[in-house]
This record gives C-alpha cells, sequence and structure tokens, in this order.
C-alpha cells in the first residue's frame, strides 16, 4: 500500500509542478531544521537543472520519496544536495529527477524566502541537530510547545489531543 501512495503523490506532484509551475505542500520530516520545519507550508517553483543555484534548496525525487534538500554542489549536469541536519549528501540529482526550488515558506501565517546560506545561529542549531537523536526530537517538541497554534489552544482551554 505504502509503494502506491508514495507512487500517487510521486505522479501528482510532478503533474502540478509541469502543468502550472508551482506547487504547494506541507513539509514533514527533520532534515532541514531550523531552516524548514514540519508543518511549513512550501512553495515550490519549477526549475531546470542549468537554473538552479547553489545554496537554494532543491525538490525533487530520491529513493522514490520526494526530497527538499539544500544544493551545496552543483555540476552542468547534476546537483549535489544535503539536508541541514544530515552528515553526507544525497546521491546526486539529475534532471530527471529535479521538479523546482523552494521560493517561499509560510510558516504559521508569516511567508517568507529562503536565504542561500543560513544564519549562523541557523547553522549552529543545525550542526547540534546533526549529531543527536534525542536533540531533533528536544527541539521539536519545544518548538511545538511554543508555536502559535499550541499557545492560541492552551488559551482558550482547550485540550490538544495527539
Amino acid at each position: 500500500m505504502t509503494n502506491l501512495r508514495i507512487l500517487a503523490e510521486k505522479s501528482l506532484a510532478r503533474s502540478v509542478i509541469l502543468d502550472s509551475g508551482r506547487l504547494r505542500f506541507r513539509a514533514s520530516g527533520s532534515s532541514m531544521l531550523p531552516v524548514i520545519r514540519p508543518g511549513d507550508i512550501l512553495v515550490v517553483h519549477r526549475r531546470e537543472l542549468h537554473e538552479v543555484r547553489q545554496g537554494e534548496i532543491a525538490f525533487f525525487f530520491c529513493y522514490d520519496r520526494m526530497a527538499v534538500h539544500r544544493v551545496v554542489l552543483k555540476s552542468p549536469a547534476l546537483l549535489i544536495t544535503q539536508g541541514d541536519t544530515h552528515f553526507s549528501p544525497d546521491p546526486p540529482v539529475t534532471a530527471e529527477n529535479l521538479l523546482g526550488v523552494v521560493v517561499f515558506i509560510d510558516r504559521n501565517g508569516k511567508v517568507f524566502a529562503p536565504a542561500p546560506r543560513p544564519s549562523f545561529v541557523s547553522r549552529w542549531t543545525a550542526a547540534v541537530l546533526r549529531r543527536s537523536d534525542f536533540a531533533v526530537s528536544v527541539w521539536l517538541r519545544v518548538y511545538s510547545l511554543l508555536s502559535p497554534t499550541q499557545l492560541k489552544i492552551l488559551a482558550s482551554g482547550s485540550t490538544a489531543v495527539r
């Protein structure tokens, strides 16, 4: 069942971005913390391989799943990408696997463009998170407790169900 879901997601994402040149979807995972957080809405614009610059955040397929990682090296025929919290790069991204780049991040109604080079604090945070799954889980827990949605739920007296 999972393989069918992955194929459907891949086909739908590819169709939408090829037809319209744009795609919006909700991020999951922790490979791009703290720049991209689970729950962020990512706005991706279609780009050809030769249009992508080092430092941009590419949207591509790798190992039959969608990925959003930073371009750390570029050649005319491929991109080398790596999640900010990963120790090693991904397999090379070819023109066939590339769908576009993240141009905007919508986080709790605030929209911003990702910087081509993360700030010192973001790089330091990613370095800490890279070394410990425990640190990632603590960071995500603290972030979820401090997010505006959680604060609104707490202020209204409602209880959140996870």
